[in-house]
């Protein structure tokens, strides 16, 4: 089945809820939000880290370079911009498409969580 433009921005809130309150993450707001992107930073991490993390669970996202959609670009540079310095190499997006389904998402939100335990791992290692 085709999915919905209000599938999207329902998955999309699904994620914004789940992530949000993860330390050490930060949403992207994007001006001229697409529902179907999310993108979110993580810190001190770069975005391939994260993306190979997916990958090998099964999820497919991408790093944030200029290359990605003609569209969604300028606003998403400028968005980066402005994060704080240390999330800025973490950026990923998530994009959803006609093959999604639920499901999906809620693999989604377990990477995340496995992916988010493993920094915080790494934290707790790192003498400041």
């Amino acid at each position: 089945g085709k999915n919905t433009t209000e599938n999207y921005s329902n998955w999309r809130q699904r994620l914004v809820d789940y992530i949000k309150d993860t330390k050490d993450v930060i949403i992207l707001a994007e001006k001229n939000r697409t529902p179907h992107i999310l993108s979110i930073a993580f810190y001190k991490i770069k975005g391939e880290v994260a993306v190979n993390h997916f990958q090998e669970n099964g999820i497919t996202v991408s790093t944030s370079s200029a290359c990605s959609s003609k569209s969604g670009q300028a606003g998403h540079v400028i968005e980066s911009i402005r994060l704080p310095e240390p999330y800025k190499q973490g950026v990923i997006r998530i994009s959803f498409g006609e093959n999604n389904v639920l499901s999906d998402v809620v693999k989604f939100e377990k990477v995340f969580s496995s992916f988010a335990h493993i920094l915080q791992r790494g934290k707790s290692n790192e003498m400041e």
